[in-house]
């Protein structure tokens, strides 16, 4: 029999496999430890998005329109062509030219209205 560093005898070729559980023996989680983990995360996930603010697609109508302005005049330049934005109201499409200028115009929501200057194509009024 070989002897281990410690000086006791071993077996060799002995079997290494793990004992079986026996009791106040655990492994692993159990399935309420699972779910209780997970609530906790969707609780943090669920606080830190109202920390955050609004979710995607639920902002402020005029920050929406003056992103699809500047997306429209950038465009506009992009493809060195006119391109037309409609107000929900309806009424006359303010115009994006080539060059950076617009028509000018005016857009009304119900939260307030923005101004697109002719000259600049800069908006006011958020």
């Amino acid at each position: 029999m070989p002897i281990s560093p410690t000086g006791r005898m071993t077996m060799a070729g002995a079997d290494r496999r793990p004992r079986p559980n026996r009791p106040g023996l655990r492994r692993g989680f159990t399935l309420i430890e699972l779910m209780v983990v997970l609530v906790i995360v969707g609780l943090a996930l669920s606080l830190a998005a109202l920390e955050y603010g609004t979710l995607p697609g639920q902002g402020d109508p005029r920050d929406i329109w003056a992103t699809q302005l500047n997306d429209a005049r950038n465009q506009a330049m992009r493809r060195g062509r006119v391109v037309a934005l409609t107000p929900p109201q309806g009424g006359e499409a303010i115009l994006f030219y080539p060059d950076g200028a617009s028509s000018g115009g005016e857009i009304v929501l119900p939260e307030g209205r923005l101004v697109v200057d002719p000259v600049t194509a800069l908006f006011s009024g958020r």
